[in-house]
């Protein structure tokens, strides 16, 4: 299971953008979560051009998923011609929103260590109900 003694942030990403994107954002969180587990297409990726941001079993209940994902940022891909937007090169990822995301569940559980603990027990009392770790899931820095 995810062995972060922080925090666990699942990225899923497709394509060269997305795993440049993966990468820079990925820099960004360990810069200020030296701690954080960062894994790549935890969940196989089901869209072309499809990009997702999440985190998994903390932040405010009516926010989560049906498998306790907060989606920080979310640009679902539409296929073989889809994510134009995200291809442009006038297309600024949104490093910023995402980190504020975080900041603010950070000091909602008042540490990092705090919100570490609470997802580690859900993953742990959920574990049974979560999808595992797809064969193509991947560690930080991803080279392509």
């Amino acid at each position: 299971m995810l062995k972060s003694k922080a925090l666990s942030f699942i990225l899923k990403e497709q394509a060269e953008f997305g795993a440049t994107e993966f990468n820079r954002l990925g820099e960004l969180l360990q810069a200020h979560f030296p701690e954080v587990n960062i894994i790549g297409n935890y969940e196989k990726p089901q869209l072309l051009n499809g990009f997702e941001v999440y985190l998994r079993g903390v932040g405010p209940l009516h926010q989560q998923d049906e498998i306790g994902r907060i989606f920080l940022y979310n640009n679902k891909g539409t296929g073989k011609k889809g994510g134009k937007k995200v291809a442009s090169k006038k297309y600024k990822f949104p490093f910023r929103r995402i980190y504020d995301n975080i900041l603010d569940i950070v000091i909602a559980y008042g540490s990092i260590s705090k919100m570490g603990a609470a997802q580690r027990k859900f993953v742990k009392k959920y574990s049974k109900v979560l999808p595992k770790k797809s064969k193509i899931s991947h560690g930080f820095p991803f080279e392509f």
